[in-house]
């Protein structure tokens, strides 16, 4: 906006000719202010951010911030309420550069209304860590995405607070009230309830897709602080309550793959568990000039479990004949803590050519558990006599951890575009763990006889070294780093009851190229090789017995290698903004050396014994390629997409003691659409096919060829002022599910809604989950040894009456 009378003053020429002698005071005419208005474009392009003009894009009065993200070009949430941008993951949601209740999205895109935000940015996820690096590394997978509020609305309180009951006993309550003061921020947010996890989250729609299996009662807690107490010093935290009740219907239905036919395993599972978890964390970064800053996170974590499961199993052959039955009880509590401390130094030379970065975490964690193990175990031999055992036992577990990652950088700018550096990290990790296994006496005198096959006592120590030098070229929109370094691992096992000492060393030399182009910060390509260790866990490695399962008895292997994987990635992708065209296309290969498989041999009596082995041979490929549109036209915008994906992998495994290969080939297509018609009406389809081809170099297996597919259908409509209906549909199909299971399930869930008050921030609304009554959790397994299918219990239909109030008190000065 701009005056008449401030731009002559501005220019010289216009004031001559206001203040000529022609120009009589008589005829002196007084001009009004005149405003010239100019509005901003839709997005624009700064450096590597994306920024969208929220007030271009016309929104429902009572649309939310999730509601905003789905009309942005590129942006895709599915139905978990992941959020994609042109492809990559979006890690977390920022409010004015700050992060909103801890590091996840879902507090920020339900809960903030879209009617305070002014842009949208859109940015590469850049970790605190390389600020102050200048070596070159590949391109991040995730972006954040940061909200700028309008500048009228960065002060007040604003929230939301909803109660709800229905049939069934259903039920849910939620609450979220956030104070935004100019650099002071706090927050607070809860819920409970027993329907499905998005009716808890405070959402205006219930959406449940199918395959949620378990039926689950929940409470959660979040309260956030953030203080900016200077230019210099700015302090960040936050505490999180969870407590989980989860009942559980399992039935699982395994075919294992032998050299003579297979065997069958089916298995009908029951269990009630009870988690809760606390969580707090502190970040406090200082940044005393343009030179250097510190950075300290303290966290803290702390876990109580309890878990009953109930399981009946029985083992066949491929005639159908009964071999053995499993009649077991378990009965699990513990706790589990842990605490971490991250503190990191960053400093920058005057000329800035030279940057240090210095790095130290230190992280405490301790375990305790008893476990009640009974089982009642038959075994049916044709020609012999049949046997039976009884396992009755009690099991006490012991785990503590000491862990210390320190990692020292050094970088320096050679001039020309030429780059050095220098980085080596240490890791060093100790942990004991001690199990000790009582069988009962009987007689009502407890579990008091020790049980050395399942006890176990052991140290682990594992070091890792790794050296690192970086020869780079960094010119304009070209970044090319060659990278040489060692990997040296030194792992120590003691078993004590067994007075054994498991040794593992070895060195890695450990390569690695990164090439990323930019065009013109509009699009990407990058390409990149890298090897990487991965030594054998101590449970891979301690050669005890696991009684949780009769049938299945878990071994470990002291003889494993470190196992290396070589890796090829490479990734484009690109945006037109006039046209709101985005695509991406993603590329990798791999491959194993040493890789840690699962070895599974059976006895006559078709009992499992899983131990591990190094094998060579495995390799997997992977492509992902999509496109997305934006189309305005009169009042509709139309969003459509296109995905493809393609993978080829081959794994190596072993079916009593033979080598077994699996090919396994999986091509799926994605369609998507969001339709949007001003505020009155938006419509969201999707479908997506998957065809899966897998094949084995044993002859006598049976190769499996089978095809899945999802179709979706949201809708949410406001015919007139104040009223809202939302409606959601799913279809699920997989021929691989066997006919007894349900291979098909469908899941209709809708709702309807009034506004009341004259801000209408009173809503009241009736909800209906699986209006159908058909929902179903269903899900199928391919590996090299073993087809699974397991079918659970799932939330079925229910009504909830749900009264919400919503307040937005930004702006008031408060």
């Amino acid at each position: 906006m701009f005056s008449l009378s401030a731009l002559a003053q501005q220019d010289p020429t216009l004031k001559d000719s206001l203040q000529r002698k022609d120009v009589k005071k008589d005829k002196t005419v007084d001009l009004e202010e005149v405003q010239i208005t100019t509005r901003r474009p839709p997005f624009v392009m700064r450096k590597d951010t994306m920024e969208f003009d929220a007030a271009s894009i016309k929104m429902m009065p009572q649309s939310m911030v999730q509601d905003l993200l789905k009309r942005l070009p590129g942006v895709r949430i599915d139905a978990s309420g992941n959020i994609t941008v042109n492809g990559k993951k979006v890690s977390k949601i920022q409010v004015d550069g700050r992060d909103f209740f801890g590091s996840g999205t879902d507090a920020a895109t339900k809960n903030l209304p879209a009617s305070i935000v002014d842009k949208v940015q859109v940015t590469k996820y850049k970790n605190k860590d390389r600020e102050f690096s200048q070596l070159v590394r590949p391109p991040e997978d995730e972006v954040v995405i940061n909200l700028t509020l309008k500048a009228d609305q960065n002060k007040g309180l604003l929230g939301d607070v909803q109660a709800g009951y229905g049939s069934k006993e259903r039920y849910l309550g939620t609450g979220m009230i956030h104070a935004f003061q100019g650099k002071t921020r706090m927050g607070v947010y809860g819920a409970a309830g027993n329907g499905s996890p998005e009716m808890s989250s405070g959402m205006a729609v219930m959406i449940s897709g199918p395959g949620s299996g378990g039926i689950s009662e929940s409470r959660n807690l979040m309260a956030n602080f953030n203080e900016e107490l200077s230019s210099k010093l700015t302090i960040d935290g936050n505490y999180g309550y969870d407590q989980q009740h989860n009942t559980v219907d399992r039935l699982t239905d395994r075919f294992n793959f032998l050299d003579n036919g297979g065997l069958s395993y089916i298995e009908q599972q029951k269990s009630i568990s009870d988690n809760k978890g606390h969580r707090m964390m502190a970040n406090i970064a200082y940044t005393p000039d343009t030179l250097s800053n510190w950075r300290i996170m303290p966290s803290f974590s702390y876990s109580p479990f309890k878990n009953e499961e109930n399981r009946f199993a029985t083992s066949s052959d491929a005639n159908g004949l009964v071999l053995n039955t499993a009649d077991s009880r378990n009965r699990t509590d513990g706790n589990r803590w842990s605490m971490q401390q991250y503190f990191m130094y960053n400093r920058k030379s005057k000329d800035g050519k030279t940057s240090m970065k210095l790095n130290w975490m230190l992280n405490l964690q301790n375990g305790t558990g008893t476990q009640f193990n009974h089982s009642d175990n038959h075994f049916f031999s044709p020609g012999a006599a049949d046997s039976s055992n009884i396992i009755d036992q009690v099991n006490y577990t012991k785990d503590r951890g000491v862990g210390n990652t320190v990692g020292l950088e050094l970088s320096r700018n050679l001039g020309a575009g030429f780059l050095i550096g220098l980085q080596y990290n240490l890791n060093q990790q100790s942990n004991s763990s001690r199990k000790s296994a009582f069988r009962n006496a009987g007689g009502g005198l407890g579990y008091v006889i020790p049980d050395s096959l399942f006890s176990n006592d052991s140290r682990n120590t594992n070091i890792m070294h790794q050296p690192l030098l970086q020869l780079a070229y960094r010119r304009k929109q070209l970044e090319i780093a060659l990278n040489g370094g060692m990997s040296i691992i030194h792992q120590r096992n003691r078993l004590l009851l067994r007075d054994t000492v498991i040794r593992v060393d070895q060195r890695q030399f450990s390569p690695n190229l990164n090439v990323n182009y930019n065009f013109h910060d509009r699009g990407s390509l990058s390409f990149g090789y890298n090897i990487s260790p991965s030594a054998p866990s101590p449970d891979q490695l301690a050669p005890v017995a696991d009684p949780s399962n009769p049938l299945l008895v878990v071994i470990g292997n002291p003889s494993l290698k470190t196992s290396l994987t070589h890796s090829l990635q490479a990734s484009y992708n690109h945006f037109v903004p006039k046209k709101g065209i985005s695509t991406y296309l993603n590329g990798s290969l791999s491959f194993d050396k040493n890789r840690i498989v699962t070895d599974a041999t059976y006895d006559t009596l078709g009992r499992q014994i899983q131990s591990f082995r190094n094998v060579d041979g495995s390799r997997r490929m992977q492509l992902d390629a999509g496109i997305q549109s934006s189309h305005r036209l009169a009042g509709l915008t139309i969003q459509p997409g296109l995905s493809l994906s393609a993978s080829n992998n081959r794994d190596v495994g072993f079916i009593n003691s033979q080598r077994n290969e699996t090919l396994q080939q999986q091509y799926g297509l994605s369609l998507s659409c969001s339709i949007d018609y001003k505020e009155y009406l938006t419509l969201s389809p999707s479908a997506s096919l998957n065809f899966n081809n897998t094949g084995y170099s044993l002859n006598e297996l049976n190769d499996l060829s089978y095809h899945s597919s999802n179709y979706r259908m949201s809708m949410k409509l406001q015919p007139v002022r104040r009223l809202e209906l939302n409606a959601s549909y799913y279809y699920q199909y997989n021929s691989q599910i066997p006919e007894d299971f349900q291979r098909s399930s469908q899941l209709l869930n809708a709702s309807i809604g009034y506004r009341f008050l004259k801000k209408e921030q009173l809503n009241f609304r009736v909800a209906v989950n699986d209006l159908l009554n058909n929902n179903v959790s269903s899900t199928t397994t391919i590996m090299s040894s073993y087809r699974e299918n397991v079918q659970s219990n799932a939330l079925k239909r229910y009504v909830l009456f749900v009264l919400q109030y919503k307040f937005n008190a930004l702006g008031a000065g408060v």
